[in-house]
């Protein structure tokens, strides 16, 4: 139990002692973090949040190699920690937790943050994304009047988080008969809700508001499927917004030219079905580059049947595309 053995770099020392472990592992072997970087980059990319991916790590030590993969790929399902010691297993476990939920995540405005959270993302959609502001804005100036009070008119909102591009839409035309929001998460449907109850407090006209849970399933590599509330049908929308939500429903990860394509196109088709086919319906989208560039997606747009496919507004790497559905008898 010398302390002398702590001089000796060569390979004696305390290694059994989880503290010890910790503090002298990178001083032991100079390389180890070069090395645990490299197996990161080594990596596969995980899937979107919504897919199951499960990630083990044998002899976790304190927990290293999973924390650098959670810095990298934050979304996987679960994280097993496997480990000879159960005093060196607490401390992984300790150390990641303070990590994941540490205040400084909200100071890297490049990726890392609480973004599952709904009112941590309420809160910072617009301080990490400055130009979102800009883009919900010029998503509005592009749509169609809607119709007097007296006529059907359905809109959507895709992915639609706390409610922003729905908000915006209803200050602009407040007439429509019926607004269906649609997101992954229940609390941010019910917070987007009654953020525009409150704002609907004061205009005569109020519509329909319909609440829709989103499950995005990727069945392979190839397939993307959408339900809503537990049906793969939607209504036949007049129009559709979809406000950063293409390359959320896609996945984040990075992946072949081809398999990006394919995917957004089963979207493209998807939203096509359910636009409304007199000629009326629109799809209006604002985005940041996923993992497939603008004019690729307007290209696809395009293939799958959408006519008048323009961009009203690109800035830094966000943009403003919009395409409609011709009507049956101008087919």
């Amino acid at each position: 139990m010398s302390w002398l053995n702590n001089l000796d770099r060569t390979g004696s020392g305390f290694w059994s002692n989880s503290q010890w472990y910790d503090l002298h592992l990178s001083r032991r072997m100079p390389l180890v973090n070069k090395m645990i970087e490299e197996m990161i980059y080594a990596c596969p990319p995980s899937p979107s949040p919504a897919s199951i991916y499960r990630v083990a790590d044998l002899c976790c030590g304190s927990g290293m190699a999973s924390l650098y993969y959670l810095k990298a790929y934050p979304t996987v399902s679960s994280l097993t920690l496997i480990d000879q010691s159960e005093e060196r297993l607490n401390m992984a476990k300790k150390r990641i937790d303070v990590k994941l939920m540490s205040w400084l995540n909200n100071l890297d405005r490049t990726g890392s943050g609480f973004w599952s959270n709904s009112q941590w993302y309420n809160l910072h959609l617009s301080r990490r994304m400055p130009l979102v502001n800009k883009m919900i804005e010029e998503m509005i100036y592009a749509c169609p009047p809607s119709p007097s009070p007296a006529s059907i008119y359905r809109v959507a909102d895709l992915c639609c988080g706390s409610g922003m591009a729905s908000l915006n839409y209803l200050k602009a035309y407040p007439t429509v008969s019926s607004l269906t929001l649609i997101d992954q998460s229940e609390e941010r449907l019910n917070m987007a809700k009654k953020r525009i109850d409150t704002q609907l407090e004061s205009i005569s006209w109020r519509p329909e508001i319909v609440m829709c849970e989103l499950q995005v399933k990727c069945d392979s590599q190839d397939d993307v499927n959408l339900k809503l509330n537990g049906s793969s049908s939607l209504h036949p929308y007049h129009l559709i917004l979809a406000s950063l939500a293409l390359h959320v429903i896609v996945g984040h990860e990075k992946r072949s030219l081809e398999e990006s394509k394919l995917r957004y196109r089963i979207l493209f088709e998807l939203l096509f079905r359910n636009l409304a086919d007199d000629g009326s319906g629109h799809l209006i989208v604002g985005d940041h580059g996923g993992s497939l560039g603008m004019f690729e997606q307007m290209k696809l747009m395009e293939e799958c049947g959408f006519v008048d496919v323009e961009c009203v507004w690109r800035e830094r790497d966000m943009f403003v595309i919009g395409g409609r559905r011709r009507g049956k008898e101008m087919s």
